[in-house]
Protein backbone atom coordinates (compact mmCIF):
# COMPACT_ATOMS: atom_id res chain seq x y z
CA UNK A 1 0.00 0.00 0.00
CA UNK A 2 1.14 3.59 -0.67
CA UNK A 3 1.25 6.39 1.36
CA UNK A 4 -2.22 8.57 0.39
CA UNK A 5 -2.24 11.98 0.68
CA UNK A 6 -5.55 14.32 1.66
CA UNK A 7 -5.65 18.09 1.78
CA UNK A 8 -6.08 21.04 -0.07
CA UNK A 9 -4.17 22.29 -3.11
CA UNK A 10 -0.95 23.96 -2.89
CA UNK A 11 -2.37 26.93 -4.55
CA UNK A 12 -5.66 27.20 -2.15
CA UNK A 13 -2.94 26.91 0.55
CA UNK A 14 -1.17 29.98 -0.72
CA UNK A 15 -4.05 31.77 -1.57
CA UNK A 16 -5.33 31.29 2.51
CA UNK A 17 -1.98 32.19 3.83
CA UNK A 18 -1.87 35.80 1.67
CA UNK A 19 -5.33 36.20 2.55
CA UNK A 20 -4.63 35.48 6.34
CA UNK A 21 -1.56 37.51 6.02
CA UNK A 22 -3.48 40.38 4.13
CA UNK A 23 -6.82 41.04 6.38
CA UNK A 24 -4.98 40.89 9.94
CA UNK A 25 -3.19 43.66 9.21
CA UNK A 26 -6.00 45.75 7.19
CA UNK A 27 -8.30 45.02 9.51
CA UNK A 28 -5.67 46.31 12.68
CA UNK A 29 -5.37 49.41 10.65
CA UNK A 30 -9.43 49.65 9.83
CA UNK A 31 -10.17 49.82 13.44
CA UNK A 32 -7.00 51.93 14.49
CA UNK A 33 -8.15 54.74 11.49
CA UNK A 34 -11.94 54.52 12.71
CA UNK A 35 -11.63 54.98 16.12
CA UNK A 36 -9.07 58.44 15.21
CA UNK A 37 -11.63 59.66 12.94
CA UNK A 38 -14.43 58.85 15.37
CA UNK A 39 -16.44 55.81 13.63
CA UNK A 40 -15.51 53.22 16.31
CA UNK A 41 -18.87 50.88 15.56
CA UNK A 42 -18.20 51.13 11.76
CA UNK A 43 -14.42 50.33 12.56
CA UNK A 44 -15.44 47.33 14.70
CA UNK A 45 -17.73 46.27 11.90
CA UNK A 46 -15.04 45.89 9.40
CA UNK A 47 -12.54 45.07 11.12
CA UNK A 48 -14.77 42.13 12.05
CA UNK A 49 -15.43 40.75 8.75
CA UNK A 50 -12.05 41.23 8.19
CA UNK A 51 -10.80 38.92 11.32
CA UNK A 52 -13.47 36.68 10.10
CA UNK A 53 -12.52 36.06 6.65
CA UNK A 54 -9.08 35.32 8.03
CA UNK A 55 -10.14 32.67 10.14
CA UNK A 56 -12.26 31.07 7.14
CA UNK A 57 -9.35 31.33 5.15
CA UNK A 58 -7.55 29.32 8.00
CA UNK A 59 -10.39 27.03 8.36
CA UNK A 60 -10.31 26.02 4.52
CA UNK A 61 -7.06 26.44 3.22
CA UNK A 62 -5.16 25.19 6.24
CA UNK A 63 -7.52 22.06 7.34
CA UNK A 64 -5.88 19.52 8.82
CA UNK A 65 -4.39 16.87 6.67
CA UNK A 66 -4.71 12.96 6.12
CA UNK A 67 -2.55 10.63 5.71
CA UNK A 68 -2.96 7.22 4.99
CA UNK A 69 0.44 5.10 5.23
CA UNK A 70 1.00 1.20 5.35
CA UNK A 71 0.98 1.37 9.16
CA UNK A 72 -1.72 3.62 9.79
CA UNK A 73 -3.42 7.29 9.44
CA UNK A 74 -1.85 10.31 10.44
CA UNK A 75 -3.77 13.59 10.98
CA UNK A 76 -1.94 16.73 10.85
CA UNK A 77 -2.50 20.26 11.12
CA UNK A 78 -0.99 23.27 12.04
CA UNK A 79 -0.76 22.78 15.89
CA UNK A 80 -0.59 18.74 16.36
CA UNK A 81 -0.33 15.71 14.80
CA UNK A 82 -2.02 12.25 15.94
CA UNK A 83 -1.93 8.54 14.60
CA UNK A 84 -3.78 6.09 14.62
CA UNK A 85 -2.68 2.66 14.25
CA UNK A 86 -4.15 0.48 11.47
CA UNK A 87 -4.84 -2.09 14.18
CA UNK A 88 -6.43 0.39 16.57
CA UNK A 89 -8.41 1.74 13.30
CA UNK A 90 -12.15 1.10 13.97
CA UNK A 91 -14.07 3.54 11.37
CA UNK A 92 -14.14 6.71 9.89
CA UNK A 93 -17.03 8.56 9.05
CA UNK A 94 -18.01 12.11 7.44
CA UNK A 95 -19.62 14.58 9.76
CA UNK A 96 -20.18 18.26 9.15
CA UNK A 97 -16.97 18.95 11.52
CA UNK A 98 -14.90 16.98 8.95
CA UNK A 99 -13.99 13.23 9.47
CA UNK A 100 -14.46 11.57 12.53
CA UNK A 101 -11.83 8.30 13.29
CA UNK A 102 -12.72 5.96 15.95
CA UNK A 103 -10.43 4.21 17.57
CA UNK A 104 -11.20 0.21 18.76
CA UNK A 105 -10.96 1.42 22.26
CA UNK A 106 -13.97 4.11 21.76
CA UNK A 107 -11.68 7.28 21.55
Amino acid sequence: MEEREFRATPAARIFCWIGILACVPIAMMTSLLASHSGHIVEGFVSASILILCALVCWRWGLHPRIVATFTGIEVRNALTTHFVPWRDFQSCTPSYRGLTIVRRDGS
